[in-house]
């Protein structure tokens, strides 16, 4: 069984067994071989836990850093659609909340012979609708053929009125 000592930052770690291995011909039977001795390792946790920087993706920025990917985007020529999607899908993701809460309501207020199960398809529905419609206006915007102010808010646009109006 292995011997651990901690000394000044260092772990040593001492090994002190024996090796064994099949014959190959009568499962279960082992044959021992002779003492390998005790072997004596140091690690330097410092190396092997090395500090590592993460640098965070688009979806991780802030809005802060969003803003700064957007001017650098349009400093050097290229389209800042992904971070100006990023800034408003902050925005537009508790609304979305808020649409879905209302639509829950409105769904809960009438009641449905039809059971559970249809409550249950109708509000999947409305989440494959949500993102169907977030994934599609995303991809035209990606082509540039929608503004990439309005993708994230074309779900909420759609069915807001619908949780108003049910």
């Amino acid at each position: 069984r292995p011997i651990r000592r901690w000394d000044r930052g260092r772990a040593e770690i001492i090994l002190d067994g024996l090796s064994r291995f099949l014959p190959g011909t009568t499962p279960g039977v082992y044959d021992r071989a002779p003492d390998i001795g005790t072997e004596t390792y140091t690690i330097d946790p410092q190396e092997i836990f090395r500090k590592v920087t993460v640098v965070p993706g688009i979806r991780e920025m802030t809005i802060a850093e969003l803003k700064e990917e957007w001017n650098d985007k349009n400093r050097i020529g290229e389209s800042p659609r992904d971070a100006i999607m990023f800034i408003h899908q902050k925005f537009s993701f508790p609304v979305a909340c808020l649409v879905m809460a209302l639509l829950a309501v409105a769904f809960g207020v009438h009641p449905r012979k039809d059971g559970n199960f249809a409550s249950f398809a109708l509000g999947l529905a409305v989440i494959f609708v949500y993102y169907g419609l977030l994934t599609v206006f995303e991809n035209l915007t990606k082509g540039d053929m929608f503004p990439a102010v309005l993708a994230r808010w074309v779900p909420n646009m759609v069915l807001g009125p619908l949780a108003l109006l049910v």
